[in-house]
């Protein structure tokens, strides 16, 4: 005996039997089926006792409860306000940070040190003046030993020394190029904050928001909760419906608290940043704009070759120590010294004589030569330097675009394939919900997965934008943008 179930008009279930030659197990099995039709079929079957006479169909009035809008946070999960004043732009926080970081200052303090270096090392020598005296001694009387009278020869002269060894002009260049290093350095520094304060503006942005979505589920899971209570006072749902919307509230309560703990980690993040006092919470003010990136890898790593500044400081450097072996080889060549006497008992007419002195060392015990070594084989290490410096530069480049990349279709993908298709299934379950042909862990289900492709998008907007601030970085340069 095979059996058929059909739904009648009533909604009671009817079976259709057709005989064959087969066991009579199945016959008894095909009876079973028929009388549990009958029964699941009457109405308020499967509900707790004193619940028999509910309908199987949530009314709709009681299955779609209050309004979610209408659902107001609790004061101790509301965030506190934040003043008009610590409103900031992206922009505004770039300026603030470039103009208040410490990091910032400190390179800006180095380059002035770079800038004393090469005062420093430009000028020569300063003109000295030697005062001093030749004590004279006499014999008091033949025979007797001499005393020491008072000096009578004025040794007072002045001196100068001329660095006709060219040490002067080697390092003169060598600063020159490590104040160069110095002003690349501190445009690192500065591409270095901008990424760094762009991503936590970003971070900023995304908390903001995931605050906003968690909200918007705590509104949800309040609403249920409300709605089951409801539904259960009428007969219509069991108790354990309104248990499990409670959980769901509890675990909804939960994010909340959390997303407003990062939310806070978030804003102290971008005030080390801008400079700020980190007891003044900021609110990012942009929004997180859909955008696509116009630009190919190829013209990427070409700007980045051009504007990159790791790789000038480089050069700079690697010049730098060039000129240092030259500074080391003078030490080999004379400087010639001049000294005027005003006053001398070596002369009997009145202009004072003029001395002139050249000091050259005699031989060489190791000292020049290990100096011109040591400089050789810090120019060499320099000029290696700029071949990497070169190649981490072309690596940032394929590094930054290929993320990007991956963020971009992976936003794509997420609003046009994931979040589209949780929403239809969040909107179907919420009417089926209604109708009373789907229950609340159906509502649930689709209201969790509808959350977590939101969070999805939005932390992949995230990504989007802090692989544009990474590329910019690679290539010391905007990246050209366009809306999709």
């Amino acid at each position: 005996l095979h059996a058929t179930t059909t739904c009648g008009a009533n909604g009671a279930a009817r079976t259709v039997f057709v005989m064959r030659f087969e066991p009579t197990i199945h016959i008894a099995l095909a009876f079973l089926f028929w009388l549990g039709g009958e029964v699941l079929a009457q109405p308020g079957a499967g509900l707790p006792a004193g619940q028999a006479g509910g309908s199987s169909a949530i009314p709709a009035a009681l299955a779609a409860g209050p309004s979610f809008d209408d659902v107001e946070l609790p004061d101790e999960l509301a965030l506190e306000d934040v003043a008009d004043g610590n409103h900031v732009t992206r922009a505004a926080a770039l300026e603030s940070a470039l103009q208040d970081n410490p990091t910032i200052k400190a390179a800006r303090e180095r380059l002035e040190v770079a800038r004393g270096t090469y005062r420093s090392r430009s000028a020569g020598n300063n003109p000295q003046l030697s005062l001093g005296a030749t004590v004279v001694p006499r014999s008091s009387s033949a025979g007797d030993a001499a005393v020491s009278q008072f000096p009578d020869t004025d040794q007072t002269h002045l001196s100068h020394t001329f660095l006709t060894s060219g040490r002067r002009t080697h390092a003169t260049r060598s600063a020159a190029a490590q104040l160069e290093g110095a002003r690349m350095d501190l445009v690192t520094a500065e591409l270095d904050l901008r990424q760094f304060t762009t991503v936590a503006y970003v971070d900023l942005q995304v908390a903001q928001d995931a605050v906003g979505l968690y909200e918007d589920t705590w509104r949800v899971a309040a609403a249920l909760v409300t709605a089951a209570r409801q539904q259960f006072q009428a007969g219509a749902v069991p108790e354990a419906n309104v248990l499990r919307a409670e959980v769901e509230a509890s675990r909804a309560t939960q994010y909340l608290v959390r997303s407003h703990a990062d939310l806070a980690v978030k804003q102290a993040a971008l005030s080390v940043q801008m400079g700020r006092p980190l007891d003044q919470p900021i609110l990012a003010v942009d929004a997180l704009e859909p955008t696509t990136v116009a630009l190919t890898q190829a013209q990427a790593a070409g700007l980045a070759h051009e504007h990159r500044p790791e790789v000038a400081s480089a050069r700079a450097q690697a010049a730098a120590f060039h000129a240092e072996v030259e500074v080391a080889r003078s030490a080999r060549r004379p400087d010639l010294t001049l000294q005027v006497h005003p006053a001398s008992s070596l002369t009997n007419a009145g202009d004072p004589p003029i001395f002139a002195a050249v000091a050259l060392p005699l031989w060489d015990r190791g000292q020049i030569g290990g100096s011109i070594d040591a400089a050789r084989a810090q120019a060499r290490a320099a000029a290696h330097l700029v071949d990497a410096s070169r190649r981490l530069v072309g690596l940032d480049v394929v590094k930054a675009y290929q993320q990007l990349i991956a963020s971009q279709k992976n936003l794509q993908l997420i609003r046009t394939q994931v979040k589209a298709k949780t929403h239809v299934i969040l909107e179907r379950a919420r009417i089926a919900y209604a109708a009373g042909s789907a229950t609340l862990l159906d509502l649930l289900d689709a209201q969790r997965v509808y959350r977590q492709a939101a969070l999805d998008e939005l932390q992949a907007a995230g990504d989007l934008e802090r692989g544009i601030a990474a590329l910019e970085r690679a290539m010391a340069a905007p990246v050209p943008r366009r809306t999709p």
